[in-house]
């Protein structure tokens, strides 16, 4: 056999390798995509996936819920909202009072003189960066002398133009030389409610909060009162780890609603084993209203 026929005969059997591959190749996808199409597409796998899951441990898919607070810990907890809500509102109120006063004195009674720039630095941050402008001068109020340094964020434009240790012209309130703005910057009139809307809005917001935690209270004080004590049997215990931390779980067959978990705490994980029995009290008539027992059980 010469050179040329082992030549076309290696050929020949490389390509009825590779037909092969291909052909075996083909009849493999063929095949999976008919059981994929069985299996109802990708969403239907997901499916089955999940439900095996669920089958390995369903108090995985439990609704997750949150017990009825001590009525006590909800009272307090309102009243420090009510506190922290109020006092935001009405840190919001003064400054904005303040405010106002200040663009009403430099209106009536503002002069105008030179002060000298004591320096200039720039405070970078993740937003970008503030360019502020030291200053100080020398007034009179009450007929006292009074020498004031103040230090303002101004803009890039502003900064670039003034020199360390230059001359830039201000305005204050003759009665309280604390009142002043740099001229090249005063607007007459204009007056900021920025803080008012900052201070306010999460005044607002932390009331808001508040009549969660005062409706939280009132179901506590009815738990207390009319709640039904039953026993209920530990379904499962389990914890899950993330890359930031560990949550435990006790899922057990609340009344009127049916299984659920709950997230407790690393001690109570511990304690309870599954197959016994946890005490809670619960409202009948609103069965997600409940408390569990630990102490009790």
């Amino acid at each position: 056999m010469n050179e040329n026929t082992m030549s076309i005969l290696f050929i020949l059997m490389a390509v009825s390798f590779v037909v092969l591959f291909v052909a075996i190749t083909f009849f493999w996808v063929i095949k999976a995509s008919k059981a994929l199409k069985r299996a109802g597409g990708l969403q239907g796998i997901a499916a089955q996936l999940q439900a095996q899951a669920a089958s390995a441990r369903p108090a995985l898919h439990y609704p997750v819920v949150m017990p009825t607070f001590q009525a006590r810990t909800a009272l307090v907890t309102t009243v420090f909202l009510v506190l922290i809500g109020l006092g935001l509102l009405a840190a919001g109120w003064l400054i904005q009072r303040n405010q106002i006063r200040a663009v009403r004195l430099l209106q009536t009674e503002g002069l105008v003189v030179t002060a000298r720039v004591t320096d200039k630095d720039i405070s970078e941050g993740e937003n970008g960066d503030t360019y502020y402008v030291s200053y100080s001068f020398s007034g009179v109020a009450h007929d006292q002398r009074l020498d004031i340094n103040r230090r303002d964020s101004v803009p890039r434009s502003f900064y670039d133009r003034v020199e360390y240790g230059g001359k830039i012209d201000i305005v204050y309130a003759r009665s309280d030389p604390r009142i002043v703005r740099i001229y090249a910057l005063y607007a007459p009139g204009k007056v900021e409610y920025l803080p008012l809307l900052i201070l306010g809005g999460l005044g607002t917001l932390v009331l808001l909060l508040m009549l969660a935690f005062f409706g939280q209270y009132r179901k506590a004080v009815r738990l207390d009162n009319d709640g039904v004590p039953v026993n209920v049997v530990v379904l499962d215990s389990f914890k899950h780890e993330d890359s930031d931390s560990v949550s435990y779980y006790v899922a057990y067959e609340l009344p009127g609603t049916g299984p659920v978990r709950q997230s407790v705490t690393k001690k109570i994980y511990e304690q309870v084993v599954i197959g016994d029995t946890i005490k809670i009290v619960y409202l009948p008539d609103t069965p997600k209203v409940f408390r569990p027992l630990w102490e009790e059980s």
